[in-house]
């Protein structure tokens, strides 16, 4: 398995495509670039890619970042000081998955919605603990929407569709309408 290098920071936004990835241990910028940028190089996070795996997204979400990889992984990392959280493998190679949407369950935990564009999956916040996953429903046309007990999300096919991912009845995703 090979590690990659993501560098927190402005240096990342302003390189664009021009930026390339380091090896293990290599700043992503070299410092002379982020000086001559008025930055500083914060802090980095080495993220357990597979051999070959690229980020294609990159979400901010209430102090975690959520890098999404061409491989169908999903790594969550503290923005703050760059410690990696959890990693799970959300979909296969080459299906896209869509930015991360924040909810809370029935009970009040920190939860986040993850779509892919063949399902969804609910995982908590801070450990990535699987709460529910939704399959082969839908061919997703962008990120869901959710709350507490349900899911909503947008097909290629034009559809709108409702999922109660949390049925304290029958204990799996019901296809609501």
């Amino acid at each position: 398995m090979s590690v990659r290098v993501l560098t927190a920071g402005l240096a990342v936004w302003l390189m664009g495509p021009t930026g390339v990835w380091g090896a293990p241990g290599e700043e992503w910028a070299p410092p002379g670039a982020l000086r001559q940028a008025g930055l500083t190089c914060y802090w980095q996070a080495q993220l357990p890619f597979q051999r070959g795996d690229s980020a294609v997204s990159v979400h901010l979400l209430e102090g975690s970042l959520y890098v999404a990889t061409r491989m169908g992984d999903l790594h969550v990392a503290d923005s703050g000081v760059g410690l990696l959280r959890w990693t799970r493998s959300v979909t296969e190679r080459g299906r896209r998955v869509f930015k991360p949407t924040l909810l809370s369950t029935a009970a009040g935990q920190a939860a986040v919605l993850v779509t892919h564009t063949e399902g969804a999956h609910v995982y908590l916040r801070d450990t990535g603990e699987t709460l529910a996953e939704v399959a082969g429903l839908w061919a997703a046309g962008g990120a869901a929407v959710g709350d507490a007990a349900s899911l909503y999300v947008g097909s290629s096919d034009g559809h709108l569709y409702a999922v109660r991912w949390n049925d304290p009845v029958h204990h799996q995703p019901i296809h609501t309408w």
